[in-house]
């Protein structure tokens, strides 16, 4: 049951008697609740013909990228694929604005939270698998205002920001130094790799789940052409430092799911994941602390991507070794 937020009463009021009025939902039950969303403001509301949901978009997104990615959504709807087609106002158009913030407005889809369940993470990987093949010969011209997929420059300019900085530990530096330059060295060939177009931000909370199933995909707003396997990197980086008591099991599960790979993705599989690591150590240093930031963030990545550099990148390559053995026999 939607849950009204009385201490909250009269600051959306008015929004959604615009929002109900501009996308024809009908008369507003006067219950909503606030849903997750680190970028964007969500919230759920029922009218009397049906259940809805409200985004209040970024000011980084703006109308064009909008209207790519409606394109892309509804090309993904007509591939069978569970995703909220957001709706279009009176005048056709995707958003409306409210205040000046873009908002869209989706249908409710059916499904749970991830349940940290084995089952659901294979799942996962399948859809991504449906998603990337789905989106083969798509193509997106705009670009996310922020995106977990950043150019070389990225790496480039941290490189150079790294030694100007102080109170950053020199031994913690130098290994960091070790991992830009080797991502640095196989950027070429990482970029030969086959692309699509990117979720950008596929873990198992941007799903909801039927029992094991997924019933729905959500939030499309960091989509972008890229290196296909970079999505199946996050999720594993995910997996390694959201889930860590589960990744002995679910990043098997994962790749499983997602099936094959080529000989030239299963090898650097284990780089692209200690890529996207390193994306998240090397972000401190734009911290208004970045020190302090880096020391909460050196606790975490640090690890991972020396595991990445040892057993992980055994685990990973033998996994691949023993899927290629399997689909011979």
């Amino acid at each position: 049951m939607l849950e009204h937020k009385h201490e909250l009463e009269g600051t959306y009021d008015s929004l959604i008697e615009t929002i109900c009025a501009s996308f024809q939902l009908g008369t507003w039950s006067g219950h909503w609740e606030r849903l997750g969303g680190s970028f964007n403001e969500t919230l759920r509301l029922g009218t009397d013909q049906g259940t809805y949901v409200l985004r209040m978009l970024s000011p980084s997104i703006n109308l064009e990228r909008m209207n790519e990615l409606q394109s892309i959504v509804n090309h993904l709807h007509d591939e069978g694929l569970p995703v909220a087609v957001p709706l279009l106002g009176k005048e056709q158009s995707c958003a409306a604005v409210f205040n000046g913030r873009l908002i869209q407005v989706t249908p409710n889809l059916p499904g749970r939270r991830f349940q940290c369940k084995e089952a659901q993470v294979k799942a996962s990987g399948h859809m991504l698998k449906w998603f990337h093949r789905s989106l083969l010969g798509c193509n997106l011209k705009e670009k996310p205002g922020y995106s977990f997929y950043p150019p070389r420059r990225y790496y480039e300019d941290a490189m150079t920001k790294l030694g100007q900085l102080r109170n950053i530990p020199i031994d913690e530096q130098r290994l960091a130094a070790c991992y830009i330059e080797r991502t640095l060295a196989l950027w070429e060939q990482m970029n030969e790799l086959p692309r699509s177009i990117l979720h950008g931000d596929w873990h198992f909370w941007n799903q909801l789940y039927t029992k094991s199933e997924i019933s729905a995909v959500l939030d499309y707003d960091y989509m972008e052409k890229g290196i296909r396997i970079h999505d199946v990197a996050y999720a594993l980086w995910c997996i390694y430092i959201l889930l860590p008591e589960h990744k002995d099991s679910f990043d098997m599960a994962f790749l499983e799911g997602y099936g094959h790979l080529t000989d030239e993705e299963q090898a650097l599989l284990p780089d692209m994941v200690a890529r996207i690591s390193l994306f998240f150590l090397l972000h401190s240093l734009h911290h208004v602390e970045p020190a302090a930031k880096w020391k909460q963030q050196a606790m975490r990545q640090l690890p991972l991507l020396q595991w990445l550099d040892g057993e992980g990148r055994d685990r990973l390559q033998a996994y691949q070794t023993l899927q290629m053995k399997n689909m011979g026999e």
